[in-house]
């Protein structure tokens, strides 16, 4: 036994922090609450004016442009003289933050020049400006406000906000009424003894756009639909979905900007630091969600909503949630309640309700086309409920749950997780009856009401552990599927329709990019591509119902410490009945590196058989690399017992946890030049695995081979930390499907020359091949930046940046070079002239604090 003790530091905010331990597999976490520092007060600010006057007259003169000096400089307050001859200008911008009244924690900030409804939760990005400052300062990101002015007050556990947020509830009890929305506005929230309550109010002209497409087994670029996108408003997830049954998602991967990925240079497509599978180390489905804010345009309108929670007793809590969007084009509104009943210390209840109203397939700009199969045929206001039942139960003898969930067809929320016109039973119990007797079940029941596909699985068994070795089992299986869901495991008739992708907007902050890359859209409601072309790929008709029960007997014997045997006899009764044998080996070859091989072959019927292979290398506590092939010929569904086509899968990966519970800022940091965290945003890669000190590796390969099409995708990356003075990363990734070969190539070093001067150097480059005859499209990035700061004696600094960008495609073929210095010389500690020059624009001007 032993005690391990650490400091926490505190955010620069108040709120929840989730803080993980892991000690040799076994893992803890806690919720930490962090309530306001009553610093004592610190206030910032500045006053800047400028005049300018012309002789030319201003109708004679090329019209002034949104990004020339004075307009960019000074605009907020500004006005026009002498016939338009002249104009003066001014700027007032502040920050402060501290104890105000006694208890309370005040933070404000506002700037009167700031370019409003570009961006929300604005934040310093790493590929704007000079790719290094020479700075090792840590930067936070306080005051985060779309709008000129933000304030924040905080009492306790309380607060009041006007700024920019995000509207998810963390109640785990609401689910079905979650309303996720990232909004410019007024926030509140309320928390003091049994009370937690929120509510917030938008006036805004924002429409959200869910997006989910099918993940290529490369880091990107991947793009969205809608090129309109609010930068900072997106919310990136990764999905896995069931491979059986795709309308079931099996995890959710929450990711985090600049850590997890990026924006590219040139259309603004989402880039990932790390490749994400199209199938997870289970050959699941793998997909990425994206759900941000598009300016729709036009005349702006309310937003608003309000939960809260009381908790009655310490058994029963009850909750209720609303919220409203005005948008006369995408209107919609949520209602729901929920309670936690806890029975016992072992066994609780959760039930919620919820009703939506939503307006779809209305606008004729497109603004509520609703893709979704639930809509198709329908326009105009459409409303629904749903409802859900979930009870748990857990002791050293017994763990159970059992829910049930159902929404009507028209039920239309994107953030409950639960689409329209699906119902669904299931339950899984473990009980362990004595010692040496384990009795397990688990049954499911889903349909859906819209496509009228039906699905019914159930198993019961009862394992006994005979010696140390041998443990012996039996039990029964059921599938039940009609017709239709049979078919959509059958068939697909999207995967291979012929790639059209239109040419790219051009611009770094246009939007999150529209050309379409292979992009795959996904139906939420079946997890199924969404865009098909029927004349391409016709429909065949629906397949054979599925109705089969199997009697199984199994065995489990530990032949030696390193290697376990697994065998199983089925006999399968009702549709295409048939016997089956399984072999299945495991053997430890080290203490790290497990291989795993399975064979299934069948005897009478049509002889179907499948062959697995599998491989795991633990290569750290976090971290392990696998890989697995796959060959099947219609064992699918559920428990194996259902039909499908032939497929060939081989996939390797890497499954590490750090991605979503830390990060390593502080191998990258390089001493009074740059922090850890800007230095890993500006070359970090993510989601390797360590091969010696400070050198991690980034690799994965995978091919899928079926009747939608083959794809084969490849990937290595490498990354240097070891040394304090420099820091370097490349990768290397291929992709080629029927659509498409694509190449994506980066590299990346950041370098402490000597105590003064710090250099950044980066490179990318994007190769896109199609195979439907269109040009090729080709872009390239390289930049270099130097940032001179002396430690000692700062009375002169520098910064530098080299750029030479080229994009060629169908529609576009440009050059681009840009050079730009800037130095400062400070005249004394609180002053200083500056002096900045580009190849295009120069300025010279001194300013004070």
């Amino acid at each position: 036994m032993g005690a391990l003790s650490f400091k926490l530091i505190a955010p620069f905010q108040p709120g929840e922090v989730t803080v993980r331990a892991s000690v040799r597999g076994v893992s803890e976490r806690i919720v930490v609450r962090y309530v306001p520092d009553l610093r004592e007060m610190i206030a910032v600010g500045l006053l800047e004016g400028r005049i300018r006057s012309d002789r030319f007259n201003p109708n004679a003169i090329v019209p002034v442009r949104e990004n020339d000096g004075f307009e960019e400089e000074l605009k907020g307050f500004s006005k026009d003289f002498n016939g338009g001859r002249g104009r003066v200008g001014a700027r007032a911008a502040m920050y402060l933050k501290g104890k105000v009244k006694g208890d309370y924690l005040l933070t404000l900030a506002y700037d009167s020049d700031k370019d409003t409804r570009k961006q929300l939760f604005e934040s310093i990005d790493p590929n704007a400006f000079y790719p290094v400052y020479g700075d090792s300062s840590l930067k936070t990101k306080d005051a985060q406000s779309t709008g000129k002015l933000y304030v924040r007050l905080d009492k306790g556990r309380s607060y009041l906000l006007w700024g920019d947020y995000t509207t998810q509830d963390t109640n785990p009890a609401r689910r079905l009424s979650q309303y996720n929305r990232t909004l410019p506005g007024l926030r509140a929230h309320y928390e003091e003894g049994a009370v937690v309550a929120n509510t917030f109010v938008a006036q805004e002209s924002f429409k959200q756009v869910v997006d989910e497409f099918a993940a290529r087994g490369v880091s990107g670029p991947y793009s969205v639909s809608n090129p309109n996108g609010i930068k900072g408003s997106e919310r990136v997830e990764i999905l896995v979905r069931k491979r059986d049954q795709t309308s079931v998602i099996l995890k959710v991967t929450p990711l985090a900007r600049e850590a997890d990925y990026e924006f590219e240079p040139f259309n603004g497509q989402i880039l990932f630091r790390s490749p994400v599978p199209s199938v997870d180390d289970q050959l699941n489905p793998v997909s990425i969600r994206v759900s941000y804010e598009v300016e729709q345009g036009g005349k702006r309108f309310f937003v608003y909503g309000a939960d809260a929670q009381y908790k009655l007793s310490d058994r029963l809590t009850l909750g209720a949630a609303v919220a409203k969007d005005n948008n006369p084009a995408t209107g919609q509104t949520i209602v729901g309640a929920n309670l936690v009943l806890k029975l016992s210390a072992s066994t609780e209840i959760v039930a919620e309700v919820a009703r939506s109203k939503s307006l779809v397939n209305t606008d004729p700009n497109g603004f509520n086309t609703n893709n979704s199969a639930n809509f198709i045929g329908k326009s105009g206001e459409v409303d629904g409920n749903a409802v859900r039942v979930e009870i748990r139960h857990s002791t050293d003898q017994t763990r159970a749950s059992a829910y049930v969930q159902r929404a009507d067809e028209d039920f239309n929320n994107s953030s409950s997780g639960l689409t329209g016109g699906k119902q669904e039973i299931g339950g899984a119990i473990t009980y362990k009856a004595t010692e040496k007797l384990t009795i397990t079940a688990d049954a499911q029941r889903s349909e859906d009401k819209i496509n009228g596909s039906e699905n019914l699985a159930a198993s019961l068994a009862a394992d006994l552990k005979l010696t140390d070795r041998l443990t012996i089992g039996g039990g029964v299986r059921r599938v039940d599927q009609n017709a239709v869901s049979v078919a959509q495991q059958t068939i697909n008739n999207c995967l291979t329709t012929t790639n059209i992708y239109t040419g790219s907007v051009a611009g770094y902050n246009t939007g999150y990019g529209i050309s379409q890359v292979g992009n795959q859209q996904i139906d939420p409601a079946t997890g199924l591509p969404v865009i098909c072309n029927s004349a391409i790929n016709p429909i065949a008709a629906p397949a054979q119902s599925l109705d089969r029960t199997s009697i199984f007997l199994r065995a489990g014997y530990k032949a030696t410490d390193k290697l376990t045997v697994d065998g199983e006899l089925q006999n399968i009764s009702g549709t295409d009945p048939a016997n089956t044998a399984k072999l299945g080996l495991r053997y430890a070859a080290t203490k790290n590196i497990d291989l795993t091989g399975e064979l299934q072959r069948e005897f009478g019927g049509d002889r179907n058989n499948l062959y697995r292979l599998g491989a795991d290398w633990r290569v750290a506590d976090k971290t392990r690399l696998y890989s697995r092939y796959e060959y099947a010929h219609t064992y699918s569904a559920n428990y194996g017992l259902g039909t499908g086509p032939l497929s060939r899968a081989f996939a390797l990966g890497i499954d590490t946890q750090y991605m979503q519970d830390g990060s390593l800022y502080s191998e990258y940091r390089l001493n009074d030049a740059a922090s850890g965290k800007t230095i890993q945003n500006a070359i970090g890669l993510r989601n390797g695995w360590n091969v010696a000190e400070g050198l991690r590796l980034q690799t994965s390969a995978e091919r899928i081979v079926s009747t939608a099409g083959n794809a084969t995708a490849l990937s290595l990356g490498a990354e240097y930390t070891a040394n304090p003075l420099w820091k370097g990363s490349g990768r290397i990734q291929w992709r080629g499907d029927n659509a498409n070969t694509n190449w994506l190539f980066t590299a990346s070093a950041a370098r402490k020359l000597d105590r003064d001067w710090t250099l950044l150097a980066r490179e990318y480059y994007s190769f896109i091949d199609p195979k439907n005859g269109t040009v090729d499209t080709k872009q390239n990035r390289f930049q270099v930046g130097f940032a001179y700061r002396p430690v000692d004696n700062n009375k002169f600094d520098a910064l530098g940046l080299f750029e030479q960008k080229s994009d060629q495609s169908a529609d576009k073929d440009s050059d681009t070079k840009i050079i730009s210095l800037r130095a400062n010389y400070h005249l004394r500690a609180r002053g200083g002239c500056q002096a900045a020059s580009r190849t295009s624009a120069s300025m010279n001007y001194c300013s004070a604090l």
